[in-house]
């Protein structure tokens, strides 16, 4: 990680205290010994928390709690609070892959399915059906990828579940993450980046082993293999990170379960308007990167303890957050608006502020609330919903001449 990255992320990391108790990430990992280890994703020292009834070959988690899925379709549930491994429910097909999403927990399998299910009974709620075999999923706000043997990514939104061709790399997909505006795809050997504005490769670079579950930690990308190994290297061009750890096991499946981020950043600075990129945040500005936007706290509307969270910017300049229902990617001012209006508005939580000489700005808690006092009918935050958040912000002297630019932007998913 870069020192840069750094001062811009302390803020975000120094804000976890303000909103919780905050914990060392655990490293979860599984494969077909059924066994599930557990381990720190930097030093390693795995040790045995339980075991499914079949072969595991996908996981997510969100915050302590932990998914756990079988190739028979059995779905399991780590609680680290207590801790505790047990069976969940059954899913809909072989559980290949999945990803949260609110409430509910995403189950693709090779049938090709991707079923909801009610992550905290296993109700069953409804089925989306894709014309290929699924071995990854990323889900970015109200759009669902999905990678396949087959070596293409499919993309849908959830809300009609209608799939369209994306993008392709050069072999079967085995594994997904999203990074700084692009789909990074882990298959045998080589790891494909994936613009998320175009569809198109970007880079690709070389990995160490087979790439059979991947996940981001600490800026690095962790790449697991059916060799047991885990190595962490840059997810933009593969240099090596950290030391390589041995699980002792054939992985399939990997999740990092630890203190919740509430949403997924999005739209990072890429194809900016006058070439003024930051992949790691929005497009530059005066300061010579960009914004960078997070948020901590939980996603849940009757705590209403969500923060978000905007470092990098000009020193004593006016800002303004605001959110939309959909997602875009429109060159706007020196950035991009990211955050688009849709049927419903956008909507903007006043006062302006002002980034004073920290450079730095932050929102919440009582989000919520504050759109029940401020926002009409179409501007209300409720389970079940995504918004998309993004900073605006002045920047006289910026690279394009155009006095205004904007931070990256940020979806999240509220639940009850």
């Amino acid at each position: 990680m870069t020192r840069s990255r750094i001062r811009r992320l302390l803020p975000i990391l120094l804000l976890l205290g303000a909103v919780g108790p905050a914990h060392a990430d655990d490293l979860f990992v599984g494969g077909p010994s059924t066994l599930i280890q557990r381990a720190d994703p930097v030093s390693g020292g795995f040790e045995l928390v339980g075991a499914c009834g079949g072969q595991v070959h996908s996981m997510v988690a969100d915050g302590d709690d932990l998914l756990i899925g079988d190739l028979t379709g059995r779905v399991y549930r780590y609680d680290a609070s207590v801790p505790l491994l047990t069976y969940h429910f059954d899913a809909g097909n072989d559980a290949t892959a999945m990803v949260m999403d609110g409430t509910s927990v995403l189950i693709g399998g090779s049938d090709g399915t991707v079923w909801r299910h009610d992550r905290a009974t296993g109700a069953a709620l409804e089925t989306l059906n894709a014309p290929v075999p699924i071995e990854a999923m990323v889900r970015l706000g109200s759009t669902l990828y999905v990678g396949s043997s087959f070596g293409v990514v499919l993309k849908t939104d959830l809300s009609d579940g209608l799939f369209e061709f994306f993008g392709t790399c050069g072999g079967p997909i085995r594994s997904m993450v999203q990074h700084a505006g692009h789909l990074v795809l882990g298959t045998a050997g080589v790891v494909y980046r994936i613009d998320l504005d175009t569809g198109l490769v970007s880079e690709t670079f070389g990995i160490g082993n087979d790439a059979t579950a991947m996940v981001l930690h600490a800026g690095d990308l962790l790449s697991s293999g059916s060799d047991g190994s885990l190595l962490r290297v840059s997810p933009v061009d593969g240099t090596p990170a950290g030391a390589t750890l041995d699980a002792g096991q054939d992985v399939q499946a990997m999740a990092l379960a630890g203190l919740p981020n509430p949403g997924v950043g999005y739209c990072y600075g890429t194809a900016c308007p006058c070439g003024n990129d930051d992949p790691e945040a929005g497009c530059a500005n005066s300061t010579g990167e960009g914004s960078l936007l997070g948020g901590r706290g939980t996603p849940s509307v009757a705590h209403d303890d969500l923060v978000l969270r905007a470092t990098g910017l000009p020193q004593h300049q006016f800002a303004l957050f605001y959110m939309g229902a959909t997602t875009i990617a429109v060159p706007f001012g020196d950035g991009k608006l990211c955050a688009g209006a849709g049927g419903y508005g956008n909507f903007r939580f006043l006062p302006v502020m002002n980034s004073r000489s920290a450079g730095e700005l932050s929102l919440g808690p009582g989000l919520a609330r504050h759109a029940h006092l401020n926002f009409g009918v179409t501007g209300q935050i409720s389970a079940g919903f995504t918004w998309h958040f993004q900073l605006w912000y002045r920047d006289p002297a910026g690279p394009c001449g155009r006095f205004f630019n904007l931070s990256n932007g940020y979806s999240v998913t509220y639940m009850p």
